[in-house]
């Protein structure tokens, strides 16, 4: 099989008698089993499109995590805070994100990005949000509600978390999180790279 030039995204460098060719491709996942060296250098084609044949073992156990996940139902007030479990999970690729408590738990040390929308829209009621990453408190941030229409609050974090650490929002005590039935109370986040 060949693989376009233009299709590459990461650098490796191949020496044969003729050539270097510079490839930057992390899909090269392809195990190609040369007996020769000629075997090997009958395999390239040309410098636009060259049979790999390397197992990047680093790119393909990279683990992949990702998930959204949002409210049901109008939530609150309530007389304590509370974690908010969004129970509706969109997606939950590598399993993070526990739909019974809302937390989401890292299955591996990278850096992550994570981001929230609520929506208030009940006269005289705070709509607000904690964020927090294991103990520590992220965030706070809220609005007050006045008349009818709806308001949207988001805020967002790259975090650096270890295998174990938690990320999570809560609902502030006599705070009200508003539900329509458009995902309007949201809850996702995703790997960007691993370390």
């Amino acid at each position: 099989s060949l693989i376009p030039l233009h299709l590459c995204l990461v650098t490796l460098t191949l020496v044969t008698e003729k050539a270097h060719v510079r490839l930057t491709n992390p899909k090269i996942l392809m195990s190609y089993n040369f007996q020769n060296r000629a075997q090997y250098k009958n395999s390239l084609k040309s410098s636009d499109s060259i049979v790999c044949c390397f197992i990047l073992n680093d790119f393909s156990e990279h683990p992949k995590v990702a998930f959204s996940a949002a409210l049901k139902s109008t939530m609150g007030s309530l007389s304590t805070t509370t974690n908010i479990v969004y129970p509706v999970v969109i997606t939950n690729i590598g399993g993070g994100y526990n739909p019974n408590t809302g937390i989401f738990t890292a299955p591996s040390r990278g850096v992550y990005y994570f981001r929230f929308t609520i929506m208030g829209s009940n006269t005289g009621y705070n709509t607000g949000i904690y964020m927090y990453k294991n103990q520590e408190l992220l965030t706070f941030l809220w609005g007050y509600n006045y008349n009818s229409y709806g308001r949207y609050i988001s805020g967002g974090f790259t975090l650096q978390l270890e295998i174990g650490d938690t990320v999570r929002t809560q609902l502030p005590k006599g705070y009200i999180l508003y539900h329509q039935y458009a995902n309007t109370n949201t809850f996702s986040g995703f790997m960007i790279f691993p370390i």
